[in-house]
């Protein structure tokens, strides 16, 4: 049996460094893109083999997580059931269950190695690695450099457009809420350079709505059940407008402001959405099962094999009432601090457009700034219950 002597410290620092490296050799080789997939079994096997014990769980770390976890599992199983009873479950069911579930049972797998003392150096290992792996990117684009910004609004295409845009787009966010301004900027700046629409639009909605927050002390979110049920009428209201929007309701206007159809400002989704939209339509109650919008797509032969809305896919996967139940649970965890619901409310938006629920660097990282929110709301409010530092003191970086 093999052991392996890393310190009780660095475990978690270890396997963020291993996930780095997987990153990066994804974005060398875009092929092996996949092998990020693979963190759940490697993160096991370096726990297995370590040779460090824990001293204390950091639960409020966990916490979260584990309540991700729990509500994802349940969706899955539900949605599974309702194939069962079709006779319809099938192989995409079981890959996007596995693209969901992955990020969280990599995480919890070494959640319990998480040190508090730790957390300014785990993040700063992951925002360095992922401008690192970014810059490896567009390096052979650099000199191609020609910013048109407005154009680029328009036609959503910029040379230095990547996917690394949705996750600099959550540092920023985290950054903001630590207070650590030059970090703020510096991912601000990333995000944009990496040119995703919706990402631009996110931070412009989330940066005044944190700042509002703390403004107003008198608002506090802390196990509100007004909120998730306001943010549950709010993402039907959205599935609403994104229908409309499919069958050309609001192509006239449109128009008239960009000078582009729908078809081409949206990147062809509105050409996409009606065909999903009137096969699935008998089965919006209890909803089409997991993966059946790709499932469809592959059988239509079609270039593109998702829907790039998430919110609109798990409407109709999920049918009515599990997307109310997975919405409304989503911010009941994500009440707990303005921090926390700043970060859920720009991965909501940003699944309003595109398909970033099974993107595994993204929802990785939501899962541990998820994790850090919530010790930093804990600190806040009852410091001895986690130790004896504060958010303030937390940071390292003004």
């Amino acid at each position: 049996m093999y052991e392996l002597a890393i310190k009780n410290s660095s475990v978690f620092t270890f396997i963020l460094v291993v996930y780095l490296g997987f990153l990066s050799i994804a974005t060398v080789i875009p092929s092996l893109h996949y092998v990020k997939y693979a963190l759940p079994f490697v993160a096991f096997i370096i726990v297995s083999i370590s040779v460090s014990s824990v001293r204390q769980e950091v639960e409020e770390f966990s916490k979260p997580v584990k309540y991700f976890l729990k509500l994802y599992i349940g969706l899955v199983i539900l949605t599974g059931i309702v194939l069962l009873m079709r006779k319809d479950l099938n192989q995409r069911y079981f890959e996007e269950a596995y693209f969901i579930l992955s990020p969280i049972i990599s995480l919890m797998i070494f959640a319990k190695y998480y040190r508090q003392e730790y957390l300014q150096y785990y993040v700063k290992i992951l925002f360095w690695g992922m401008a690192f792996a970014y810059f490896m990117e567009i390096i052979p684009v650099l000199p191609k450099i020609n910013i048109n910004f407005l154009e680029s609004l328009r036609t959503s295409r910029m040379v230095t457009e990547s996917t690394f845009s949705f996750y600099f787009g959550l540092f920023a966010l985290y950054y903001l809420t630590t207070r650590e301004y030059r970090y703020f900027f510096f991912a601000l700046l990333l995000a944009i350079l990496g040119f995703k629409r919706i990402v631009l639009f996110a931070i412009l909605v989330n940066v005044p709505f944190y700042l509002l927050l703390c403004a107003v002390k008198k608002v506090d979110l802390r196990n509100s059940k007004v909120v998730p049920a306001v943010m549950v009428a709010l993402n039907c209201l959205f599935v609403f407008l994104l229908m409309k929007f499919a069958f050309g309701d609001f192509d006239e206007m449109i128009e008239a402001l960009s000078g582009i159809s729908s078809n081409v400002l949206s990147m062809g989704r509105q050409e996409l959405f009606p065909n999903i939209l009137d096969v699935f339509k008998q089965k919006q109650f209890f909803g089409s099962g997991l993966g059946a919008v790709t499932r469809f797509l592959r059988s239509q032969h079609s270039v593109i094999d998702n829907m790039h809305s998430d919110v609109l896919k798990y409407y109709i996967e999920y049918g009515v009432i599990m997307f109310t139940v997975w919405i409304y649970f989503l911010y009941r965890m994500c009440t707990k601090s303005a921090g926390m619901f700043v970060l859920l409310l720009y991965v909501n938006i940003i699944l309003l457009s595109d398909n970033v629920s099974i993107y595994f660097d993204f929802m990785f990282l939501f899962y541990i700034f998820a994790g850090i929110t919530y010790i930093n709301s804990e600190l806040d409010r009852h410091p001895s219950n986690v130790g004896d530092m504060t958010v303030c003191q937390v940071q390292t970086s003004k």
